[in-house]
């Protein structure tokens, strides 16, 4: 006020009655001037007008991380921050524990202990865990599911790339050597479709260089492979898509292939690497193994390649790893023209290779 009892004309126009100068202000005026200023000083929702304006100390949060819980301690903190605080969370449950959950607390295991927040009575000293609802466990198992994929992707991204620039410099003597830069390579053979997937390729005027890329050598990879050379000889031949710079113009087939499997070592049983390594020089396959300074190279492992005479008898010894059902030799012969619309690839043993 003013000396002399008068209002500020300021203070005068808070409320929706005028005031007169030199007059005190009635009551009426003085009720319409509360009523215009929320209690508290907030935003006049019916949560501020309860709001507990004492200060709490040394209160702990346990908010929910990526990977499990995440410390928030507060030095003071009010019931209004707290809410908000907890708004920001997403959350609108907390259980009252001693120290940090091992793991995120789910609303159904503690259904009887979860308070909601509004409800919350704040005390000095309180330690709270945020309380996730039971869509937290979908979306983390999608987390987790995508980084996975993520991760697998770029491994898988990495070691193709390895592959194909090994295969590039393989063919560095040829002069002319180019990366083959697509993934699939699909067609038709006698009506029956066609698709090989590319880990590594190169080619120059003379050859063509496949490599794959696998973590170890065992006979399912060792077939596989067979089966995508017979494959990828039978695309180019019948002249599939993008397919041209791999054929001899000559023959119209496919240049001198050579034929790669890229590993970080054998599979661990002895028996099994033994055959590996027979049916890799069968079908013309040889090994791309680590040589210790962060490169790969063809060369010797463990006494494995080249295929000498003991490795012979101990594949003997695991041919029942890779004979096919019933017995039928599926050893590689004279290649037949497929009749039409029959897949001789659906046929293969489990070796990956057939008499077709």
């Amino acid at each position: 006020m003013l000396r002399g009892g008068l209002l500020r004309p300021a203070a005068a126009r808070q409320g929706s009655t005028s005031v007169i100068l030199g007059r005190p202000p009635s009551r009426l005026m003085v009720a319409s001037v509360a009523r215009a200023t929320p209690a508290g000083g907030g935003d006049g929702t019916r949560r501020d007008a309860n709001i507990d304006p004492h200060l709490y100390n040394n209160v702990t949060v346990f908010v929910v991380g990526r990977s499990g819980y995440v410390k928030r301690e507060y030095r003071q903190l009010s019931k209004n921050q707290f809410l908000k605080k907890m708004e920001r969370e997403r959350s609108i449950r907390v259980v009252p524990v001693d120290e940090q959950p091992r793991e995120v607390l789910v609303v159904d295991d503690c259904a009887d202990t979860a308070v909601d927040i509004d409800d919350l009575t704040l005390t000095d000293g309180m330690r709270l865990a945020v309380v996730v609802g039971a869509e937290y466990e979908r979306i983390k198992l999608e987390q987790q599911v995508a980084t996975l994929q993520s991760e697998a992707s770029k491994r898988t991204a990495a070691d193709e790339y390895k592959a194909a620039e090994w295969a590039t410099a393989y063919l560095a003597s040829d002069g002319g050597a180019r990366r083959w830069c697509f993934k699939m390579i699909r067609g038709l053979d006698g009506g029956c479709k066609l698709e090989v997937e590319i880990d590594g390729m190169a080619f120059s005027k003379k050859r063509v260089v496949l490599v794959e890329r696998k973590p170890r050598i065992t006979l399912i990879y060792v077939g596989e492979l067979a089966l995508k050379k017979q494959k990828l000889e039978r695309l180019v031949a019948t002249g599939a898509p993008n397919t041209g710079m791999l054929q001899d113009p000559a023959t119209g087939r496919i240049k001198p292939l050579e034929v790669f499997l890229m590993a970080d070592g054998w599979v661990d049983d002895p028996e099994e690497a033994a055959a590996c390594a027979v049916r890799m020089e069968e079908c013309g396959i040889s090994p791309v193994l680590p040589t210790g300074d962060g490169s790969y190279a063809v060369h010797d492992s463990c006494g494995r390649w080249p295929v000498d005479k003991a490795m012979r008898r101990r594949a003997k010894s695991a041919a029942k790893l890779w004979s096919p059902p019933g017995g039928r030799s599926n050893q590689p012969g004279p290649r037949q023209q497929p009749q039409k619309g029959y897949c001789w690839y659906n046929n293969a043993g489990p070796s990956g290779l057939t008499n077709h």
